[in-house]
């Protein structure tokens, strides 16, 4: 059994494959490491993967050699069933890496396109051919309307949450009407400039920010709440059995 860590800029996802088929999960993961001592008793857990964006992953790598079980901590520079195509892999995010990688397992032989909406907006292509070829970065929600509340005088910190009418009718909806519009407005506008230039797309969205982005049945979109923890899977069997 796999098990994979993707610890983002907001919190640390666990989750456990047999196969293709996660039979746990744990979020946030707590981090006195309870809860994977669990798991390796419970389980047969055979390698681990790790996504980790700001070294926040080192106890759990120290649990893990501790265990004694094999440890993948990937980068944009890890070797994978996909070919990099991104000029400077050494800076390519491993949860970007691993969300590509886990996208074209699950949709071998498409265009793909990757949308992360977390911290960060992460948009991210793959061609039809299995090559990644980079992909745009720019603020998520929280930073979007952190921004509006830190560099003004007088403006509000607002929730996500809550009614957005259009036009506000005051200063917290017209906040939130706004920056939920305008993430939107952003994310459709990506999706129809690569899909006018490969009719054949198909778009993954995944990331905690996912469950506000409203769309119609008929885009070709696939909702994947574990796509960085596939990729991390895959990653993890590819470097341990693929290539031996």
């Amino acid at each position: 059994m796999t098990l994979t860590i993707d610890a983002g800029n907001t919190q640390t996802k666990a989750s456990l494959f047999e196969g293709d088929r996660c039979v746990a999960a744990a979020c946030p993961l707590a981090a006195d490491g309870r809860q994977l001592r669990e798991w390796v008793r419970q389980y047969p857990v055979e390698r681990c993967a790790i996504s980790d964006v700001g070294d926040r992953s080192l106890p759990l790598r120290t649990l893990f050699a501790e265990l004694e079980i094999p440890t993948l901590c990937v980068t944009g520079l890890t070797p994978a069933p996909l070919k990099n195509g991104y000029h400077t892999p050494e800076t390519l995010g491993a949860d970007r890496w691993a969300a590509a990688v886990g996208a074209a397992d699950l949709l071998p032989a498409h265009s793909l396109l990757i949308i992360d909406a977390g911290t960060c907006v992460t948009y991210d292509f793959v061609a039809a051919s299995g090559e990644y070829l980079g992909g745009n970065i720019s603020p998520g929600l929280a930073l979007r309307f952190a921004a509006l509340h830190e560099h003004t005088a007088q403006l509000p910190l607002v929730d996500p949450q809550g009614a957005t009418p259009n036009p506000g009718i005051d200063t917290p909806t017209a906040i939130r009407t706004g920056v939920l519009t305008g993430w939107q407005d952003e994310i459709t506008g990506c999706i129809d400039r690569v899909r006018q230039a490969h009719a054949d797309l198909q778009i993954f969205l995944t990331g905690g920010d996912a469950v506000y982005f409203s769309t119609d049945a008929s885009l070709p979109l696939r909702r994947e709440a574990d796509l960085v923890a596939r990729g991390l899977k895959v990653l993890a069997v590819y470097n341990t059995v693929g290539r031996k």
